[in-house]
């Protein structure tokens, strides 16, 4: 049986009924070269997200042609191209495709983009979205040739993400106030004895509501925003939320699609009629799963790692500053000794063999902090080393988070002695 309600909405002095569908994703494949294996991941992305997403019901019906296709596209679009279902079954007919959908997807190549970085995979946006009307079609560019597959485990999730910007989160402009992002802000951090830096701070439009479920999730109630990665606010930050799904890297383990990112989607609409609502049985399982930062408190979620592991390291046991490594852990490592890491909720707990992160290079990030600079004592007499590669800030991490080994976790578990 088809995925349908309605739902009583009311704004202002109105009120209305929203009815709800299924959302059913229809793709037009122009990519001259996907794999199958790339297409079984996008399929099995597709099914995930037509699971968890319902739309709202057009009011005025699109009629899409090739035309529009190609003009979301941005280039010219074969009537040849393939065009398939969410359950893998082809047909010949554009029209079919779209009797059938709610949302469609077009893939293409993207040499330009592709070329520009070559660590880029794959990115998305809606191209055709008319006045108050959510988004009808979107453009996924997949760099089936970029050396960042290689090894590469996780692209249903990556599918995932890229759909749901194709959708809208974090693509585009509120209309309405109330939708908007808090004022970016300048904010100074330690990041090592006598050692500041000044952090640009972001956040996302359309996260009032998503900035309830963070203030519980990281024991934080001063929150006033979801932190965004940059100033083009399309992606969570990274150094903050981990391996939450629409962060900017994704983890090699799972990447969850928590109640953050699914108010943020819910509330992406423009007009007073909300586009997209999520199941929330299937948000609250992710949310529970989604261990980073939970329970860490304000110090995390506002100071630099280096300010808080400072302040973690009262506590007696090993990796108290989880997911980062204090001075104490850092030590342990170049000794040469893998320290305790145990999680638990208090009825279930887990042990895990680790170590702290260290590295010769510093990665991609700009203005990189060496471990030399961060704790001149530990590593003063040792040659140059970093503590993480891109989105961590040049933090120290625990090993074991960097490369996804976290197995078995309990559900809304907090770092713990073991």
């Amino acid at each position: 049986m088809p995925w349908r309600y309605a739902v009583l909405i009311i704004t202002a002095n109105f009120y209305f009924v929203c009815a709800w569908d299924a959302l059913k994703i229809g793709i037009i494949n122009d990519h001259p070269n996907l794999s199958p294996i790339f297409e079984r991941d996008l399929l099995s992305a597709i099914q995930w997200i037509e699971s968890t997403i319902l739309v709202q019901n057009a009011s005025n019906p699109f009629n899409i042609t090739w035309i529009d296709v190609s003009k979301c596209a941005k280039t010219s679009v074969s009537q040849g191209s393939k065009l398939i279902y969410s359950n893998g079954i082809r047909i010949k007919s554009l029209e079919r495709l779209l009797d059938s959908s709610s949302f469609n997807l077009i893939l293409k190549d993207g040499p330009k983009e592709c070329q520009e970085d070559p660590f880029l995979l794959a990115a998305a946006a809606p191209c055709l979205q008319r006045g108050n009307e959510r988004p009808r079609l979107g453009i996924m560019v997949v760099c089936t040739n970029s050396r960042a597959w290689h090894g590469f485990s996780s692209g249903v999730d990556l599918f995932k993400h890229e759909i749901l910007h194709s959708l809208g989160f974090g693509m585009l402009n509120p209309d309405l106030s109330y939708k908007r992002s808090p004022k970016s802000e300048v904010q100074s951090h330690q990041i090592g004895p006598n050692k500041y830096r000044k952090q640009d701070i972001h956040y996302l439009d359309f996260a009032s509501t998503a900035v309830r479920f963070a203030r519980t999730h990281f024991n934080c109630p001063r929150i006033t925003g979801i932190n965004a990665e940059n100033e083009e606010k399309i992606h969570l930050d990274e150094y903050i939320f981990g391996n939450e799904l629409m962060t900017p890297i994704l983890s090699k383990g799972p990447n969850y699609f928590t109640h953050i990112s699914a108010l943020i989607l819910e509330n992406t609409f423009i007009g007073d009629i909300p586009w997209y609502k999520t199941n929330r049985d299937t948000v609250e399982k992710e949310s529970r799963k989604y261990w980073y930062g939970r329970n860490a408190g304000c110090d995390f979620f506002s100071q630099s790692c280096y300010e808080y592991a400072r302040r973690r390291s009262r506590f007696s046991f090993p990796f108290s500053a989880f997911p980062f490594c204090s001075e104490n852990d850092l030590r342990s490592t170049v000794s040469g000794h893998k320290g305790k890491l145990c999680m638990g909720n208090g009825t279930h707990g887990v042990r895990i063999n680790a170590f702290c992160h260290i590295q010769p290079i510093s990665g991609p990030e700009k203005d990189a902090i060496s471990l030399n600079e961060m704790f001149p004592l530990t590593f003063k007499s040792r040659s140059l080393a970093f503590g993480s590669v891109n989105g961590y800030r040049s933090c120290p991490m625990i090993s074991q988070v960097m490369e996804a080994n976290m197995y078995n976790i309990p559900e809304n578990a907090i770092p713990i002695p073991c």
